[in-house]
């Protein structure tokens, strides 16, 4: 398992809020839920849209609510300028 500190650290920074929580959770389908209405969106919009997960970890310690906001911060403001496609890679370190 690994932590997801560093994510959580630039969440707090971001909002200001300094509580956190140490769960262990599933990234890929923490990750894949909280995609799922931009993958939606990009089919909608005749974009493709592709989420690799296959050489993340699989169980993670962190705040998966943070992780899960970072996330959808993220593919939301790379929706706002996409030329054909929106990819997102998530890789083991």
């Amino acid at each position: 398992m690994q932590s997801l500190k560093p994510f959580q650290d630039l969440t707090r920074l971001e909002t200001g809020n300094e509580t956190s929580f140490s769960d262990t959770f599933d990234l890929p389908s923490n990750i894949e839920d909280a995609l799922e209405a931009y993958k939606n969106e990009a089919r909608r919009r005749n974009l493709q849209f592709s989420l690799d997960v296959s050489q993340s970890p699989s169980l993670v310690i962190g705040d998966c609510k943070k992780i899960r906001s970072v996330v959808q911060n993220l593919t939301a403001n790379a929706r706002k300028f996409p030329n054909d496609a929106v990819s997102l890679f998530l890789t083991k370190t």
